[in-house]
């Protein structure tokens, strides 16, 4: 049978019968693919599936509170014993060896905490008596006191904190964690930042959601306790529904043929 004879007898109808299971799977493939379900698929050229890790993922999802302008970890589960018995005299000179802060050599005086600390759990956990509910929870709580800076400034030691380097330009936390467990949506973002108040963001505040280096789909998206939850998602004044969805149609259209010119990846996140 030649090819025009199969067309003289297949109708539009019989064609969409017969074909359905095959359009079918093609559809269901590709929705697999999407979520990284299907064989083979290793998230390679697609930031919103998962990487192969070294070792099998436990985690699914990660929260992290920053909890900056908290009380010191010395009130709360660091109890120093050594420094209740400093209490009020100067720095011993081997505390001070080889810290570069002319401003504490001068004539730091130790200060110990006023909390009592107790353990607590089977463990022995420390805690103050801050943290009564806290300590409640001893054993389900892993607690690391390993952790040392020579960053005596905030903005600095935030940066530190979350990009793992006081210098700017470097990946967060969470851009890492969701460049390595990929998202479980194409349409919402992997990582969030849940901000305290609304009021405009300090030099080193979006650094700390950054997705320095890595593309910019790793980026922390902030949603704000105030006024609009997300910055530039509402229409502006004016613009009906309609018109916004066609200019950001047009736009999306525009970074596709500019992305296939330049093989940008910034592109692709936008």
């Amino acid at each position: 049978m030649t090819a025009e004879e199969l067309l003289a007898i297949q109708d539009r109808r019989r064609f969409l019968r017969d074909g359905t299971c095959g359009i079918g799977t093609a559809a269901l493939t590709g929705l697999l693919a999407e979520d990284g379900l299907v064989a083979g698929v290793t998230g390679k050229g697609d930031s919103f599936l998962p990487r192969e890790p070294h070792h099998a993922a436990k985690a699914r999802n990660v929260i992290f509170l920053n909890m900056s302008g908290g009380p010191s970890q010395l009130d709360l589960f660091d109890p120093k014993p050594r420094l209740q018995q400093l209490h009020r005299k100067p720095v011993p000179a081997s505390f001070l060896a080889g810290l570069n802060d002319p401003v504490i050599k001068a004539g730091a005086t130790v200060m110990a905490t006023p909390r009592t600390f107790s353990r607590h759990g089977e463990c022995g956990m420390e805690f103050s008596d801050r943290l009564p509910h806290l300590a409640g929870h001893a054993d389900d709580l892993c607690m690391l006191r390993g952790m040392v800076t020579d960053t005596a400034n905030h903005h600095p030691g935030q940066l530190l904190l979350n990009c793992g380097t006081p210098m700017f330009g470097h990946p967060s936390m969470g851009a890492w964690v969701s460049y390595g467990l990929g998202s479980e949506s194409r349409n919402m973002p992997a990582f969030v930042v849940l901000t305290s108040y609304s009021k405009p963001a300090s030099l080193v505040g979006p650094s700390l959601w950054t997705n320095g280096f890595l593309s910019s789909s790793y980026r922390g998206v902030a949603f704000r306790s105030k006024g609009e939850p997300i910055l530039h998602l509402e229409n502006p004044a004016g613009v009906s529904e309609m018109f916004q969805r066609v200019r950001v149609a047009t736009v999306r259209r525009l970074n596709e043929l500019r992305l296939k010119e330049t093989r940008d990846r910034e592109i692709s996140s936008r």
